[in-house]
């Protein structure tokens, strides 16, 4: 049986308080990496150009991403993502 490396990053997609998509790429610690710096008005669209940043669609999402708010995200150095 073949084992897979572990993820060393992680993607987070979200809507924020305007119902706008938005991405974030976190490392294994919760520091975001890069963040879409636009908004979106449909997810496909945010996943492509997630995508263009080097998105793939076998990336894991960030454990606990669904408790990471907009607001915090919006501010990069507030974020944290307990692994």
């Amino acid at each position: 049986m073949e084992q897979r490396a572990p993820a060393i990053e992680r993607w987070f997609f979200y809507q924020d308080a305007a119902a706008q998509w938005k991405w974030a790429r976190l490392d294994v610690f919760g520091t975001v990496l890069s963040h879409s710096g636009a908004a979106f008005a449909s997810r496909d669209e945010c996943v492509s150009d997630a995508r263009c940043a080097g998105f793939a669609e076998e990336c894991r999402p960030a454990p606990g991403a669904d408790a990471l708010s907009a607001e915090r995200l919006s501010h990069p150095s507030n974020v944290s993502v307990t692994l």
